[in-house]
């Protein structure tokens, strides 16, 4: 167990009307993780594969796709695909909504 005194920043703060949207458990941790990322940049946007993203949320791929398509329909990210070059797998441009 965490002591109190073991708590240490950065923080992520999350807006309280989120709480009352009644995203899932899936879609809530995804927001707070893409908040995080957020945090300190200017244009909001960024882009992780779905994989990385599982990975940082400890969630499934599929899991992660169903809460970002969650999370866009609450109107609490845009999305946009990013098809790079050289063969690599295509991923999205994720911007918070603030």
């Amino acid at each position: 167990m965490i002591q109190e005194n073991e708590i240490q920043g950065p923080y992520t703060m999350v807006p309280d009307y989120i709480l009352s949207l009644g995203l899932s458990p899936y879609a809530f941790t995804l927001y707070v993780h893409l908040r995080a990322m957020a945090r300190g940049d200017r244009t909001g946007w960024h882009w992780k594969s779905t994989r990385a993203l599982a990975q940082e949320c400890n969630m499934s791929i599929g899991e992660v796709s169903q809460a970002k398509r969650e999370l866009e329909t609450a109107g609490l990210i845009e999305r946009q695909l990013r098809i790079p070059e050289g063969g690599q797998r295509p991923c999205d441009f994720i911007r918070i909504r603030r």
